[in-house]
This record gives structure tokens, sequence and C-alpha cells, in this order.
């Protein structure tokens, strides 16, 4: 268990890999698998819009709504394909010392440029030169969350209700959704159970 939602598993992971694979390359593999967790739920509640679109009646005010959301979700995936063509962790952490409350910390990142470049280039060189590799995670973390549906689909049939594959879907990435936006409840308390209940009663 991590504290927070995706939060805090990230070092005990490095920490399991840097004797396999070196400090560098195991921050790197980190990062890789975090973006690629949430690049492929950014494509699930694309997918999610999309359907929303298509199969439910909306009122102009929402369908414009959808309609937005679709292409700031779409930009965030392009931030990531960039991020992983370019690296990320150098301009992270300059960003982050650039905070007037961190900038006390500008001397050591600039002594870990190095470290930093290295970590980049391990990260470019998935989606450069092992690009079936980094597509084939892609597809099938996205696939897992497909497949997940199904868990929710025998619920509800199992609770009398009727729904259809996609519309199990939707609700399926809406909890996803609402569980990311409310990651900073401790040990995700409640969170999956409210946001459950708030999809199916609205």
């Amino acid at each position: 268990m991590t504290p927070f939602f995706h939060l805090g598993g990230e070092p005990y992971r490095i920490f399991i890999l840097k004797d396999l694979l070196g400090t560098t390359r195991a921050v790197s593999v980190t990062i890789s698998y975090l973006m690629l967790h949430f690049l492929s739920s950014f494509l699930i509640w694309i997918t999610a819009a999309i359907l929303i679109l298509f199969l439910m009646p909306l009122s102009i005010l929402f369908y414009c709504f959808f309609i937005i959301t679709l292409l700031v979700f779409g930009y965030i995936i392009f931030l990531f394909i960039k991020g992983y063509q370019n690296g990320v962790t150098k301009s992270f952490a300059s960003l982050l010392v650039s905070l007037p409350f961190l900038n006390r910390f500008c001397g050591k990142v600039e002594n870990k440029q190095t470290i930093l470049n290295e970590i980049d280039e391990f990260t470019r060189e998935l989606y450069r030169s092992r690009k079936r590799s980094f597509l084939s995670a892609n597809f099938f973390e996205y696939l897992s969350r497909v497949v997940a549906t199904f868990e929710y689909y025998l619920i509800l049939k199992a609770l009398g209700f009727n729904p259809t594959f996609w519309e199990t879907f939707i609700i399926n990435a809406g909890l996803g959704l609402i569980a990311n936006m409310f990651f900073i409840v401790p040990f995700e308390l409640g969170v999956k159970e409210g946001g459950l209940y708030a999809i199916l009663v609205f």
C-alpha cells in the first residue's frame, strides 16, 4: 500500500531494480512505467468520451464540454509522446527548482545534470529504438483496462441491472478519472466506493 494513489511506490521500485539494472536505468524504467500508466488512462478516457458523444443523448452544453475534453486529453497525450521523444526528467527537475519555495535546490540540480541527461536518454531509447516494445506495452496496458470492465459488467448484471458493455466501459473510465482526481485522499479510502456510487446515481 502506498500513502497516495500512484504515489509513494516509486522509490521502492527503484530500490528493488537498482541491483539488477543500475540506479540510473532503474529510475528511467520507473518513470517510463509511470508515464505509460497515465498515457493508458488518458487513452481510456478519450475512448469513453467518444462513446458518450455517440451513445448518449446530450445537450449542446455537454456536447461542447466533451468535445473540449477530447481536445484537452488529446493535447496531453501529445505531451506524453513528446516526453518519450525528448525525456522529461531534466525539464521537470528544472521546473521544480524554478518554484519560489524550491529554488534553494537549484545548485543541487545543476550538479546532477549528467545523471538527469542519462536518465532521459534511457527514456528516449524506449520510444526511439524499441518502438515495437513501446507500442506493445501501451496496447496491453490499454487492453487490461478493457478486460477489467467485465468485472463491473458482471457485478451490475448480478445486481439486476442490464447495462451494455460500452455503458459499463464508460462507468469504469469515469471511476478511474474520479480516483485520479482525488489522489490526495490517503490510501484511497472511500474514493472508489464514493466514485462508483456517484456515477451510478447521476
